[in-house]
């Protein structure tokens, strides 16, 4: 009767922990199988805030240019491209319609010009030189609005080893306390843009763009922004480009 009563506890005692370990293990097995998803989406949302910090506009094949926006604005707002090459733009264009205008503050569409209403991407190819207005027909108005432009180079006007080694770019006085004269010299006549960055690389002024005369040719700049504002002192570059850059040099603006 003592045998009896005693006997079930070394059996009760193994089968609460053989219960206990199966516990155990079954939490561990859940906690694993919970943590393996939760650390996969943080890889994918690491991998696609990566890909979102690519910067827009980017070439999208060899020669052609790309486009895309955010209400209310085009990045890049100009691209340069050759003859026969084309301009793809990217975004919600069924609420931001595209179409070419006849000037850079107009909002006069240009008749048969390239234009899309619908859709989310176009594309359109350019085979004739110039430069080339276009603007959101929502949000364009005025000379602030939503407003891009595509220069397009004749073959002639792509800048060559010889055109960058002939080329030369003077900027005087430099430092400078307001203004300033750029001058430069080409080897022969084409088609250049001349531009003020700051040192982020953003555009603060165009000082010549379109066609110029070979040999010595002189823009000035009076210390002020695209906007009318006195530029801030710092470090700015003054670049000269045909397609590619010719040359680019530093001015100084001080107090």
């Amino acid at each position: 009767m003592l045998w009896s009563s005693r006997s079930p506890e070394p059996a009760a005692s193994l089968t609460f922990t053989a219960v206990l370990l199966v516990v155990l293990c079954a939490r561990t097995s859940f906690a694993q199988s919970v943590a393996v998803p939760d650390h996969h989406h943080h890889e994918t949302a690491s991998a696609t805030a990566s890909t979102s910090t690519a910067p827009d506009g980017a070439l999208a094949t060899a020669g052609d240019a790309a486009v895309t926006f955010v209400c209310c604005r085009y990045n890049p707002t100009t691209v340069t491209i050759n003859v026969g090459e084309s301009v793809s733009w990217s975004g919600s264009f069924s609420f931001h319609p595209l179409r070419q205008v006849t000037g850079p503050t107009s909002d006069v569409p240009v008749p048969g010009g390239f234009a899309n209403g619908t859709g989310t991407f176009y594309t359109f190819q350019f085979n004739a030189a110039g430069t080339f207005h276009y603007q959101c027909a929502f949000h364009g108005t005025g000379a602030g609005g939503m407003r891009g432009e595509v220069i397009v180079l004749a073959p002639t006007d792509v800048a060559s080893a010889d055109d960058i080694a002939s080329t030369t770019l003077v900027i005087e006085p430099n430092p400078t306390l307001k203004d300033a004269k750029v001058r430069f010299t080409l080897p022969r006549a084409m088609n250049v843009e001349l531009a003020l960055y700051d040192l982020s690389g953003a555009l603060v002024r165009r000082l010549a763009r379109g066609p110029q005369t070979a040999g010595a040719n002189q823009a000035d700049w009076d210390g002020r922004d695209a906007q009318g504002r006195p530029a801030a002192a710092g470090l700015y570059f003054v670049r000269l480009s045909a397609d590619r850059t010719l040359r680019q040099q530093k001015l100084v603006k001080v107090r």
